[in-house]
């Protein structure tokens, strides 16, 4: 009987110890494949932060195309040489502004380059006509890039706070627009044959028509109603 507990004693203590010894596996396994999922993020850029942070590094002794170099480079633009333009102005950042369409957007994906968001590319231009006049008129930089980083910071607060005002009427517009193929699909389902009706009789043809005409006129003065909105107030914004 007694060698009998012994074995079970030994056997249990066996368990034990390898399941011990098991327990930190999944561990090691898990960071293993949080290691592997982490992904380079693509981000927006923060011109208030760039901008004080330019103007700290020219406050700590670093000249104006170094600062913004190592500024620039943190941000994750691109490098460009020469770092500023003949007005002064940071080359990568002009050519920010510059890109227009979605051929420009589509070529920057391919290139790795920051995506900007509306709110960044609407402060944009403020950011540069403040370099510019410290060029042409030898203002400090330093100041001028704080009271800069200073108000774009306030601006695009309120900027961030229309844009999610604004996301309840587009998703409502949206909605409104992709109604009318809902109706033509239903029709279809229903077995009523609308498509048979606007497109082989005279009557259909003229409410096709008018619903294409009505349709993109809606859609052209909801797009135009929420751009005016999203620029009312906007930093930048050409008064």
């Amino acid at each position: 009987m007694s060698a009998v507990l012994a074995g079970v004693v030994a056997a249990v203590a066996v368990l034990v110890v390898g399941g011990g010894r098991r327990l930190p596996r999944p561990q090691v396994r898990r960071q293993r494949s949080t290691r592997e999922i982490r992904l380079p993020r693509r981000h927006d850029i923060d011109l208030g932060v760039l901008a004080t942070d330019v103007a700290t590094r020219l406050r700590a002794g670093l000249g104006v195309e170094q600062a913004w170099r190592v500024s620039l480079r943190r941000a994750g633009l691109p490098e460009r040489s020469p770092v500023l333009d003949g007005a002064g102005s940071p080359r990568a950042l002009v050519e920010l502004d510059a890109r227009r369409g979605a051929a420009d957007e589509l070529r920057a994906l391919l290139k790795g380059e920051p995506l900007i968001s509306s709110v960044t590319r609407i402060a944009l231009p403020s950011l540069l006509a403040a370099t510019r006049l410290t060029w042409q008129t030898g203002a400090p930089m330093a100041d001028v890039l704080d009271e800069c980083a200073a108000g774009l910071t306030e601006a695009g607060e309120a900027q961030s706070a229309r844009e999610i005002a604004l996301q309840g009427p587009k998703s409502t517009a949206a909605m409104l627009a992709w109604l009318p193929l809902l109706g033509v699909g239903l029709g279809v389902v229903m077995g009523v044959d609308p498509l048979g009706f606007l497109t082989g009789t005279g009557v259909g043809r003229v409410f096709l028509a008018a619903g294409l005409i009505f349709e993109i006129a809606g859609i052209l003065i909801v797009r135009r109603m929420v751009f005016s909105a999203q620029m009312e107030g906007a930093v930048g914004r050409a008064t």
